[in-house]
């Protein structure tokens, strides 16, 4: 998933075939179906990087077609999502309220200035769910930015901003509540590519700042220093206009 991202090209896990024909006699697990939208993600991203090149090139049409078509394609995904947690919250964490933990508090114009409140300890009911509720976030805050992109109101535009804010909130939440559990919890590293993800998808600069000390501490605590510099880097060059793993940028879902 993470390496379909960073190269924009879809994995072949990503196909009808393999999300459909394996699962016939195996039931899919609630974390399956949040990574069946997440291998969707490298088609949004395609999406956009054409969608801006065509804007770059004053190709208006294109331009207009491929709007249409990423709204369309991240709209279905995050109601897919929507559905997911209708009928997997219970199995997952039926007392998780992303709604009731998390609050804008200083809703500006400007994103960059917003300040995300959270109780002291969000709470999970275990670690299982404190690493399939990441993945969800992760999911989420993805189609928002992409929605962000291809939307034609600010308000909506808006609207999507807040949506990622508040997930990007809950996958630190989720990584403060395993730091919490000690080195046995078990979800601190699954849950780190969510964690790189929060680094450029948070519309928050507090947010991504706070993103970057937890995952230097991930990193320091393995032996690896230089992750969250290195992984920074590799995952802004996969969301810049154009793919450049080298020159990072804050604002590649605005």
């Amino acid at each position: 998933i993470y390496y379909g991202i960073l190269w924009q090209t879809s994995s072949f896990m990503a196909s009808d075939a393999w999300c459909t024909i394996p699962f016939l006699t195996h039931k899919k697990s609630s974390l399956d179906r949040v990574h069946d939208v997440l291998l969707q993600a490298p088609k949004c991203m395609k999406l956009r990087t054409d969608m801006m090149d065509a804007e770059a090139k004053g190709l208006d049409e294109r331009h207009e077609m491929l709007r249409e078509r990423l709204y369309k394609l991240a709209s279905g995904l995050l109601s897919r999502l929507e559905v997911y947690w209708e009928l997997y919250r219970e199995e997952v964490d039926t007392h998780y309220d992303h709604g009731q933990y998390f609050e804008v508090s200083d809703f500006t114009s400007d994103p960059l200035e917003w300040i995300v409140t959270a109780p002291d300890d969000v709470d999970f009911h275990d670690a299982f769910a404190a690493t399939v509720i990441p993945d969800f976030d992760a999911a989420i805050a993805m189609m928002s930015g992409f929605l962000t992109a291809s939307s034609l109101t600010d308000q909506a535009r808006l609207a999507h901003r807040k949506r990622k804010a508040i997930h990007c909130a809950s996958i630190l939440e989720a990584v403060n509540w395993h730091n919490r559990q000690g080195p046995l919890s078990g979800g601190d590293h699954s849950i780190v590519v969510a964690l790189k993800i929060v680094i450029h998808v948070a519309p928050s600069e507090m947010q991504k700042e706070k993103c970057r000390e937890l995952l230097a501490e991930w990193g320091k605590a393995r032996g690896v220093e230089g992750i969250a510099t290195v992984w920074g880097s590799l995952l802004a060059g996969a969301f810049a206009p154009r793919f450049n793993p080298w020159e990072p940028t804050n604002h590649f879902y605005d």
